[in-house]
C-alpha cells in the first residue's frame, strides 16, 4: 500500500530510435522517459569478442553519442529486462551494482538453453542440423558470457523451473541459486471472453523472420496439405509480421489459407478458433501463443515443449501434445479434436482452469513485490 516512483529507461538501437508515438504513449503512463542509444560494433569485432568471452556475438553494443544527466539514473533498485537490456545496461558503463539497493535481471529465459537446444527446434532439413550443431559448440562459450553479464545481479528472473534447471546444468549452479521463477501473466479478459469458434477457423501466430520461419514452412507445404484432404471445409489463418517473401509465396499457393501480418489486437481471432497450433519442440521457455489460446478456452495441438512452465498439464485433457514432428501425429490431433466438438469445449475448459491457477499478472506482481520489499540482508 505505498506508492513507489518509476523511472522508465529506454536502450534504444540508434540506428532504430522509437517513433515519437511510441514514445509519447508510454510517457503518458511513465511520465518522462530517459532514452540512451547504443550502437552496434562490426560484425568481425564483435565475433572476435565472443570468441574472448567479452559479450555474446547478438548483442556488442558500444554507447553512442548522449546528453544526459547520470544524477537523474540514482535509484534504490534496478530491474533489467530482458537479457538484451541486460546486455545494453552493461554496455553503457553506468552499471556498477553497488549504487542500488536490488537489482534483478529479468530475462525470461536461459540464453544458454536457447542455444544449446536450437537444432531441436528447427524443420529446415540438413542445413538446419548443421547450423543447430555449430549453435550447440557455441552454448559452450554463451554459457561463460551468460554467468559473467548476470554475476552483479542479486535476483534473476527467470519464466519456469526447467529454464532454472537449464541455467544450474549449462551455466553455472551459482548463477541458478540466484533464480526466482516468475511465469508471464495472460491478459485478464482472455479469462473472461467467451469462445465464439467459426465452422473450421485454425489459427497459428508467429513472428515469421526467425526460428519460425522453417516452421511455417512445414506447416503449410505438408501439414496443411495433409489436414484439408480429411477436413476441406478448414481455413487456416497465419498471423504475424517478418515472412520472407518466399514464404508467403507458399502462403498464396496453399489452399485455404489466410496470411495476415499484423493486427491491433488478437482476441477476435483467438475466440474464433476452433483449434490453435503450436508446433514448438524447443527445450526452454514459456510459449506465449500457447498461454493465450487456453485462456481464451481454445484447444492448442503442439509440441510437448508448447506447454512448458504449465504445472499440472495432462496430455489429452489440457491440450493436444504431440511427441515428435511426426506430420501423422499431428493430422490425427487435429482431425480428432474437429471431428468431435464435446471433447473440444472441455479440453478448451479444462485448459482455462488450469491457466487461471497460474497465470494471472497478480501473482507475478506479488513475486516481484516481495523481492522489491524483501530486507537487504534476505
Amino acid at each position: 500500500m505505498e506508492t513507489k516512483r518509476v523511472k522508465l529507461i529506454l536502450l534504444a538501437d540508434y540506428t532504430t530510435p522509437p517513433t515519437p508515438d511510441a514514445l509519447a504513449k508510454n510517457e503518458s503512463i511513465f511520465g518522462h522517459v530517459l532514452v540512451i542509444y547504443l550502437s552496434r560494433r562490426g560484425k568481425l569485432i564483435r565475433m572476435a569478442r565472443e570468441i574472448a568471452l567479452v559479450e555474446m556475438y547478438q548483442h556488442g553494443w558500444v554507447l553512442a553519442e548522449n546528453n544526459f544527466d547520470i544524477f537523474s539514473l540514482q535509484a534504490d533498485t534496478v530491474i533489467a529486462s530482458p537479457m538484451s537490456a541486460v546486455a545494453k545496461w552493461h554496455a553503457t558503463g553506468l552499471h556498477n551494482m553497488e549504487d542500488y539497493r536490488l537489482s534483478i535481471a529479468a530475462v525470461n529465459d536461459c540464453t544458454t538453453a536457447e542455444y544449446f537446444f536450437r537444432e531441436e527446434q528447427g524443420f529446415g532439413g540438413i542445413k538446419s542440423i548443421i547450423k543447430g550443431m555449430m549453435h550447440r559448440l557455441r552454448s559452450l562459450q554463451i554459457a561463460k558470457i551468460e554467468a559473467k553479464l548476470l554475476a552483479p545481479y542479486r535476483h534473476i528472473l527467470l519464466q519456469t523451473s526447467k529454464d532454472q534447471h537449464l541455467m544450474g546444468q549449462l551455466v553455472s549452479k551459482e548463477t541458478a541459486s540466484r533464480v526466482v521463477t516468475v511465469p508471464n501473466g495472460v491478459r485478464a479478459d482472455y479469462f473472461d471472453l467467451s469462445p465464439l469458434p467459426k465452422n473450421g477457423n485454425i489459427l497459428f501466430v508467429a513472428e515469421l523472420s526467425g526460428e519460425y520461419s522453417s516452421i511455417a514452412k512445414w506447416l503449410v507445404d505438408e501439414l496443411w496439405p495433409e489436414v484439408l484432404k480429411q477436413h476441406p471445409e478448414c481455413q487456416l489463418f497465419i498471423v504475424g509480421k517478418g515472412a520472407s517473401d518466399s514464404l508467403k509465396k507458399s502462403f498464396r499457393a496453399t489452399k485455404n489459407i489466410t496470411y495476415i501480418e499484423f493486427v491491433d489486437d488478437l482476441a477476435q481471432l483467438y475466440r474464433e478458433a476452433m483449434i490453435v497450433l503450436s508446433p514448438i519442440f524447443k527445450g526452454y521457455g514459456l510459449i506465449n501463443k500457447t498461454l493465450e489460446a487456453m485462456a481464451m478456452s481454445v484447444p492448442v495441438v503442439g509440441g510437448m515443449a508448447a506447454f512448458n512452465g504449465i504445472q499440472g498439464f495432462q496430455p489429452g485433457v489440457h491440450g493436444e501434445a504431440c511427441k515428435t514432428k511426426s506430420m501423422v501425429e499431428f493430422v490425427t490431433a487435429i482431425s480428432q479434436l474437429i471431428s468431435d466438438p464435446v471433447r473440444r469445449v472441455a479440453m478448451g475448459a479444462a485448459g482455462r482452469k488450469l491457466l487461471q491457477q497460474q497465470f494471472r499478472w497478480e501473482f507475478a506482481v506479488d513475486k516481484l513485490e516481495s523481492l522489491i520489499t524483501a530486507p537487504n540482508d534476505a
